[in-house]
């Protein structure tokens, strides 16, 4: 699993960078890291900060990819969607074509539009509700039907088919409400509150 997790990486990786070769007039490929470094994201975001930027130093001190350097320019989203909409501006302003980032579906929401009208690309990294699409998105998590569906008949077959849902009051969580109340009257269960 750990192998298949780091091939997926590196095509993504490597996709990301040809875009960023395809738009961008130099030897220095350039991609943006847009993570929280602060904020109540920053624990879950700087993981993958981190990653990126070891696997990028990796490449460089091998020679490079297609014969350029890869150039990182990081901004800070502060676990606040209107610092994400600033961020993909300035990394857009600076060249880049290629964002590593944004973690809640708020923050992908406030930069979706941008990274459209730019016609950029976005790595969004974790899981989404599922309810949109757009060509300058690469969605690399599960939607809810692949993570809910199978959680249900599980729970119908060893729990019983009542059920009581708790979540936070967010977008994902909503989504999955929304979901859940449908699927449980598809399958026989109660949903008690």
């Amino acid at each position: 699993m750990k192998f298949l997790s780091v091939v997926i990486f590196v095509i993504l990786f490597i996709i990301g960078v040809l875009y960023s070769l395809t738009t961008q007039q130099s030897n220095t490929i350039k991609i943006g890291l847009l993570y929280s470094k602060t904020g109540t994201m920053s624990n879950e975001e700087k993981i993958l900060e981190q990653v990126l930027t070891y696997q990028v130093d990796k490449i460089n001190q091998e020679g490079g990819l297609l014969n350029s350097k890869v150039e990182i320019i990081k901004y800070d989203g502060k676990s606040d969607e209107k610092e994400f909409y600033k961020g993909a501006q300035y990394l857009i302003e600076k060249g880049v074509k290629t964002i590593f980032g944004s973690w809640t579906s708020a923050s992908r929401k406030a930069i979706k539009p941008l990274i459209e009208k730019e016609d950029a690309l976005l790595f969004y990294p974790v899981q989404y509700e599922g309810i949109e699409e757009s060509n300058n998105i690469i969605y690399l998590g599960s939607v809810p039907n692949q993570q809910i569906k199978p959680t249900i008949a599980y729970i119908k077959n060893n729990f019983g088919k009542k059920i009581y849902i708790v979540g936070s009051d967010y977008i994902y969580p909503r989504m999955n409400h929304i979901y859940l109340e449908e699927l449980s009257k598809l399958v026989g269960m109660e949903i008690l509150g």
